[in-house]
């Protein structure tokens, strides 16, 4: 089992002072935001994979993400986590590993059992805002500056008054993940195995979470449809209830998100095409 380096780590990993784990050997280098690297060794006096992460940028929150899945472990499919630090100003935290595959990596399996996929990917994120646990809010994401002054097309400018018109008087809180999207889940044949990164989660916003799990982003080929986005709110729905209301709201928001950051022509026009029908 190999993944390819793409670049170099920000801490050298040999330096860090672990206390659980000893890295052997640096299998390979997985692509994310912040430094993931699979590595064998010891952990808690047992050779086995294992991951570290570093942290490369600041918003990056390990120690949040330890104390969640510390939480959580028991009640809800994830990973363990072994130890947190910090080194030369950078978290890093090591975890068990999980081998496991996203929705990219089956596309035909998918796309011949829409249905049941969509529905676990709903259960999932219905059970994790059913949890009942005892922590902290957890940063606010639904105020994104999604305003460009750059931007002068009409509609998007029409939808940003829309927003501003519709704020929710109300927030419906819960135990929320904070990151649920698809390259967030790992899956074995055809059930989640993993709910990776959990940085975000805390107390939050419901609806928000749920929309952000929902909404397509750039290039992805599965939850295009309706009939998948149904299928993912009936799988919530069996564990949990939302506002329909908010939930549209918030899903103006994250895609107008997406609209300001890609610059796609078509993922806009989608994006603006699924906008207007919300806000019709």
């Amino acid at each position: 089992m190999q993944f390819p380096k793409f670049r170099e780590p920000i801490v050298d990993p040999m330096i860090i002072p672990l206390q659980k784990a000893s890295i052997d050997n640096i299998m390979g280098y997985l692509p994310a935001g912040n430094d993931v690297l699979l590595c064998s060794g010891m952990v808690n006096n047992k050779y086995s994979l294992f991951i570290l992460k570093i942290s490369r940028h600041k918003e990056a929150d390990f120690k949040n993400e330890f104390e969640q899945v510390t939480l959580v472990s028991e009640q809800i499919k994830t990973h363990q986590v072994f130890e947190y630090g910090i080194v030369q100003d950078h978290e890093y935290l090591v975890l068990d590993w999980i081998e496991g595959k996203r929705i990219p990596e089956f596309l035909s399996e998918y796309r011949e059992n829409k249905k049941r996929y969509c529905m676990e990917f709903g259960n999932n994120l219905g059970m994790i805002h059913s949890l009942k646990v005892n922590t902290k809010i957890t940063k606010d994401r639904t105020k994104y500056n999604i305003i460009d002054d750059k931007i002068s097309d009409i509609k998007y400018l029409e939808i940003l008054k829309w927003i501003e018109r519709n704020i929710p008087l109300a927030i419906n809180e819960c135990y929320i993940h904070g990151d649920y999207h698809y390259a967030n889940i790992l899956w074995n044949n055809d059930s989640i195995k993993c709910t990776l990164d959990w940085e975000l989660a805390g107390i939050g916003n419901r609806e928000f979470d749920l929309a952000w799990a929902v909404i397509r982003r750039p290039n992805q080929l599965f939850f295009l449809t309706q009939d998948e986005e149904n299928y993912i709110l009936d799988g919530y729905t069996k564990y949990n209830t939302f506002c329909q209301k908010n939930y549209e709201y918030y899903k103006v928001i994250c895609m107008m998100r997406f609209y300001k950051l890609i610059s796609d022509s078509e993922y806009r026009n989608w994006i603006v095409n699924m906008c207007e029908e919300i806000i019709s």
